[in-house]
């Protein structure tokens, strides 16, 4: 009897599940926008579509396509602190222009809540000052956000590196 009860509950359980599940699908991935008809919804197949697409073309050497796609969504969305981010790393990778990246993301303000974002803006921008030849300036973003929060032992690994190459030998 309590075997049955358990299975009965266990069968419901998978049905939330699966029915809960089904409606993530269709509302972030397989049927986004077109069957609910939410504009977020549509957003958001926009964007993934723009990004995943993105990848595609830098993989087969289409920079240029890449580039041009994420700086589209970045430019269609100005609110979003990740797609800006998305900008500045493309021309960065794509274009291969260090410099523009490192004035787009002087353009760019993370919350201050925001920690994860602080710290992939730090590190863009140390790719891009690093890219110049700029170690030292790489070294003083990096070191800011260290200074700014709790240890973060990727960051700190990333420092130790930039100052041990730049150490002479």
């Amino acid at each position: 009897m309590a075997a049955a009860v358990v299975g009965v509950a266990a069968a419901g359980a998978v049905y939330q599940a699966g029915r809960h599940g089904g409606e993530l699908v269709y509302a972030y991935a397989g049927g986004v926008g077109i069957r609910s008809g939410d504009p977020k919804d549509v957003e958001r197949l926009l964007v993934a579509g723009a990004y995943h697409q993105a990848q595609v073309d830098r993989k087969a050497g289409r920079s240029d396509e890449a580039a041009s796609l994420i700086a589209f969504t970045a430019a269609r969305f100005p609110a979003e602190i990740e797609l800006q981010l998305l900008a500045a790393e493309s021309v960065l990778i794509d274009r291969r222009n260090p410099q523009a990246a490192i004035d787009a993301l002087a353009a760019i303000t993370p919350p201050s809540g925001n920690r994860q974002l602080i710290v992939r803006k730090a590190g863009l921008q140390a790719d891009a000052f690093e890219a110049l030849g700029q170690r030292d300036a790489a070294v003083a973003v990096l070191e800011a956000v260290l200074a700014s929060g709790p240890p973060n032992a990727r960051l700190q690994s990333r420092v130790d590196a930039l100052k041990q190459a730049q150490a002479p030998k």
